[in-house]
């Protein structure tokens, strides 16, 4: 008997695991399939062991909840709407050692009145016993020991898994720099499908706007967009999003990216509500630090370097000598901390036109994956730079030694908000007309990145 109700217990999990043996997707490879076809069956087979060292627990369990229910069924008629919900008892049970021994009591009760009995009538306990008796007279001990709180280990990922992640962002990324634009009126459409053949779907939801606004702020931080970029994306699309026809301040859950209209039959989603109501909070706290974060950062150089090293490995062995040494070129660049924004506008100048070099290497293959990746170097490395010139067009003028004197405040790489306040200085009384002319531009300079900064800053403000 001991064999039978054993084999109840352990034959479905077997059978389970065969089945997840036999059954291989044609699109995993056998190692893989065998790994995770052992891993189900030792988890099928450890909770079959839980199951059989917890048994005595659960048939006194069911069997007082029977009777109990049919005492009051049929005899006494009372506390018939009497019930705990799981979450109230999770709640208020107590997880110590002694707590779990007065639960389970009758687990070690049944094993040592067996060994008692036993004893007292002088037969031999078959060897089988043994081992099934101690289970069950440890099973509070084994079902306190796993529910004790899993201990919070904090992950130490290696150099090769941090690139592989970031590789993953930069493809992701690329999904939204490529669909969300002026041909969906900035709008994110829901898929893109590319066998068997290339569709994308012109519809988008609530959940999928918030995330793409939260994909333009997650791209910012990876170093892949600037912030002119990220306010320009996330102005678009709110202003799409303010053209959008709603039910009493809610968005319907499909609307067509091409027409703007709700998708038959309309409805309100909570589920959705909710979602872009969580993205936007999140989005009005990056927008909110954009101001104190400094204009050009080393995350722009690690972006640049992600779309990078996609290329390279688009191209695979075909590496040429450019990409040899824009690659060296940008190791350096990160390895070396960039403080001032005169070493900043010299690396971002090389950094174009190495890539543009290497953009024109590629352009004549017709839509192969180097061919877009070039491109998406070449654009991000020019967008750094543009953006760079357009806060601090002053930077021109850091290799004119006439005016070294003058950019002792300059050179240092500032916050959006300091740009906002940057004061002008006075011209000395003995100066040549050249350092005149010079000085001049840099006047003019800091009068622009200063009216720049403001409108960036209200804009942001606005946005919030």
């Amino acid at each position: 008997w001991t064999l039978v109700v054993i084999g109840i217990i352990l034959i479905p999990s077997l059978i389970i695991s065969i089945v997840d043996f036999l059954k291989k997707a044609p699109d995993v490879l056998l190692r893989q399939h065998l790994v995770a076809a052992v891993r189900s069956t030792s988890v099928h087979f450890i909770q079959a062991a839980f199951s059989f060292i917890t048994l005595p627990y659960e048939a006194f369990f069911n069997q007082d909840a029977i009777l109990r229910t049919l005492w009051r069924m049929l005899i006494s008629r009372k506390k018939l709407l009497e019930w705990n919900p799981s979450h109230s008892i999770d709640r208020n049970s107590k997880t110590n050692l002694l707590s779990t021994f007065r639960t389970m009591w009758i687990a070690p009760f049944i094993a040592i009145s067996t060994i008692i009995y036993f004893v007292y009538s002088k037969q031999v306990i078959p060897a089988v016993a043994f081992p099934i008796l101690f289970l069950w007279a440890v099973s509070p001990v084994i079902t306190w020991w796993i529910s004790l709180p899993l201990i919070q280990r904090k992950a130490k990922l290696t150099v090769t898994q941090k690139l592989f992640l970031r590789d993953i962002a930069r493809k992701t990324w690329s999904y939204f720099e490529t669909f969300v634009g002026i041909e969906d009126h900035w709008l994110p459409p829901d898929n893109y499908q590319e066998n068997p053949v290339a569709v994308i779907a012109h519809r988008t939801s609530p959940t999928n706007i918030g995330l793409a606004l939260l994909a333009n702020l997650s791209a910012y931080d990876f170093g892949y967009i600037t912030t002119q970029q990220l306010i320009d994306r996330t102005s678009n699309t709110f202003k799409t999003m303010d053209t959008l026809e709603r039910y009493r301040g809610h968005f319907y859950n499909w609307y067509d990216t091409k027409t703007l209209k709700p998708l038959p039959p309309p409805y309100i989603s909570s589920v959705d509500s909710g979602n872009i109501s969580g993205h936007l909070l999140t989005l009005s706290q990056g927008l909110l630090s954009l101001p104190d974060k400094k204009i050009v950062g080393q995350q722009l150089f690690e972006g640049i370097n992600d779309t990078l090293r996609i290329l390279i490995n688009a191209v695979g062995e075909n590496k040429n000598e450019k990409l040899i040494q824009l690659e060296q070129d940008l190791d350096l660049i990160i390895t070396s901390p960039l403080n001032v924004l005169k070493d900043v506008w010299q690396k971002l100048e090389m950094l174009a036109a190495s890539t543009a070099e290497v953009e024109n290497d590629f352009k004549a293959i017709y839509d192969s994956e180097p061919k877009r990746w070039s491109h998406a170097l070449a654009l991000q490395c020019r967008s750094a730079l543009d953006e760079l010139k357009f806060l601090a067009p002053w930077v021109i003028l850091l290799n004119s030694p006439d005016l070294e004197n003058y950019f002792s405040g300059f050179n240092k790489i500032p916050t959006l908000r300091k740009l906002a306040l940057l004061s002008d200085f006075e011209n000395s009384s003995d100066i040549t007309t050249e350092k005149s002319e010079q000085l001049n531009k840099l006047h003019q300079f800091i009068a622009e990145s200063r009216a720049r900064a403001n409108e960036l800053i209200t804009v942001i403000e606005s946005l919030v």
